[in-house]
């Protein structure tokens, strides 16, 4: 995602799901602005949707379980959060189970080392890198600001002339 070349320009580019925060260094994140500015258009929009500091702050990582039924198959996930809060880092161990009548049909552990961002510092890496912040939102609700009740923000920027 931070290094990419598809020879060709787009209205927007849209990047989801907090994806973005597994790009865990700065100069990755450097890299992804630069990548989607070289595959937009003039005036072109950059979304990104991504865990939002401040809310992280706010509201601490803490362990949670998840669980899912359909057609008689159970899922349960359990996540073990461990925080870097000076490096902006979460790192989530996930166990999952699957079970089907009580019994357990797969068990896995899954590691994920994701990064939130402060609002500011993204529109510092935009903003360096050519492109006007037009809003930073709760995840994908335009009609309010980002603050540190949400966990998860937007993040819509346009590619200046």
């Amino acid at each position: 995602m931070s290094d990419f070349n598809l020879g060709k320009k787009f209205d927007s580019i849209i990047s989801m799901f907090a994806s973005i925060g597994y790009l865990t260094e700065n100069s990755q994140v450097q890299n992804l602005i630069k990548s989607a500015k070289e595959h937009l258009k003039e005036e072109g929009l950059f979304i990104i949707d991504c865990w939002n500091g401040l809310g992280v702050m706010n509201e601490l990582p803490t362990s949670r379980t998840k669980e899912g039924e359909v057609e008689g198959y159970k899922i349960i996930r359990q996540s073990f959060p461990t925080l870097e809060s000076g490096r902006h880092i979460n790192n989530v161990k996930f166990n999952v189970k699957i079970l089907k009548d009580n019994d357990i049909l797969d068990e896995y552990d899954e590691d994920h080392r994701v990064r939130f961002f402060f609002p500011r510092e993204l529109e510092h890496y935009l903003e360096e890198n050519g492109f006007e912040v037009l809003k930073i939102c709760p995840s994908f609700d335009l009609g309010k600001d980002v603050s540190h009740k949400d966990w998860n923000m937007t993040i819509i920027a346009k590619l200046k002339k």
